[in-house]
């Protein structure tokens, strides 16, 4: 009787465990994982140029973007304002790497995750500083393009390389 118990016990673990992980999807969302990380590389190159226009092409017409110490911007005329705030400081750099591409199941929404480092002029003091951190970017697949839905920062210890 105990042998029985503990196969069943060994077998209720193993149901748990396995339905912990994510799902192996046989490299179906392998195109759009890689999609995606282009897409982000592609956004780095536009914060690099200062195109504040490619930048917010990147965003849905109702995205929310939060930022540390900032309130959330909400939409693309709130998002465009900030952008343009933040390009118009000339230590201004931004550069972040992508660690993690989650795609659901029905390859219509994603998630990236990875970490940033954002050079600036302090308001406040007026000095050049950097900032780390790390993301979370939670896309749509619209028309065939991902469009970040909810883009969210938080400063931190990690920092891109």
């Amino acid at each position: 009787m105990k042998r029985h118990i503990s196969k069943l016990t060994l077998a209720a673990l193993a149901t748990v465990a396995a339905s912990q992980l994510p799902a192996w999807d046989g490299g179906k969302h392998a195109a759009e994982i890689q999609a995606i990380k282009d897409n982000e590389v592609r956004w780095n190159g536009e914060f690099e140029k200062r195109d504040v226009e490619k930048m917010l092409a990147h965003y849905t017409d109702d995205a929310i973007l939060m930022a540390p110490g900032l309130p959330a911007f909400n939409g693309k005329a709130e998002i465009r304002a900030m952008l343009t705030g933040m390009i118009a400081d000339p230590a201004m750099s931004l550069k972040f790497r992508t660690l993690h591409v989650e795609v659901g199941a029905a390859g219509d929404m994603a998630s990236t995750q990875g970490s940033f480092s954002m050079t600036m002029t302090d308001p406040a003091t007026k000095k050049v500083v950097t900032s780390d951190g790390s993301y979370v970017t939670v896309y749509k697949k619209l028309g065939g393009e991902w469009k970040a839905v909810f883009d969210i920062a938080t400063a931190g210890p990690e920092g891109a390389k």
